[in-house]
């Protein structure tokens, strides 16, 4: 999943899409 999220632009929402799967 990390990998597929890797491919979009790194933007701030995309930021926080990655800190909701961490917590």
């Amino acid at each position: 999943m990390k990998s597929a999220v890797t491919q979009l632009p790194k933007t701030h929402q995309n930021d926080e899409y990655l800190s909701a799967l961490a917590s």
